[in-house]
């Protein structure tokens, strides 16, 4: 059964409880009790929201830990490429220990030097207040601290939601 037919066949065993529990058989004019009919059609869709509900909760277990098994995958392969870095720098340095500053072309490639610079502070404290960049960040933990003490921050509101938990 689909979500949205047991939904569907909630709404529509409220509106059959909400209305009269008794029917009068036209024929025979018995008076015929419907409530515990009503309550077993109850119980069988509970059942199977139960069941949809156990199948979501599965479902959401699973792209959990699989969310899990990539993040370390994730971690894995970025100590790789560390890994590497550090090889291409070590490497880069047995070159340059065998090169000694010269030129040399080969068959393949050309190793040659270059100058370049890069600018080094030694004292962050004496530059010059033209050079410095400031940057504001709204601090959302102590707005929060603020709104829930009641106080009023101007351009804020504290938002209450309300999630799912999962045991």
């Amino acid at each position: 059964m689909r979500t949205y037919e047991i939904a569907k066949e909630l709404h529509d065993l409220q509106v059959m409880m909400e209305g009269e529990r008794f029917d009068i058989n036209e024929e025979t004019g018995e008076v015929i009790d419907n409530s515990k009919m009503l309550q077993a059609l109850a119980d069988e869709v509970q059942l199977h929201v139960d069941k949809k509900a156990d199948g979501i909760a599965y479902i959401i277990k699973e792209f959990k830990d699989s969310e899990k098994i990539l993040q370390d995958e994730i971690k894995r392969l970025q100590e790789r490429k560390a890994m590497m870095a550090r090889k291409q720098e070590s490497l880069k340095q047995l070159l340059d220990y065998l090169l000694r500053g010269e030129k040399l072309k080969t068959d393949k490639f050309t190793f040659y030097y270059a100058n370049s610079s890069k600018v080094v502070i030694d004292d962050e404290g004496s530059i010059p207040e033209q050079f410095l960049k400031v940057e504001y960040k709204v601090d959302k933990t102590e707005i929060g601290k603020e709104l829930k003490n009641f106080k009023e921050v101007p351009g804020a509101t504290l938002e209450v939601t309300n999630s799912l938990r999962i045991k």
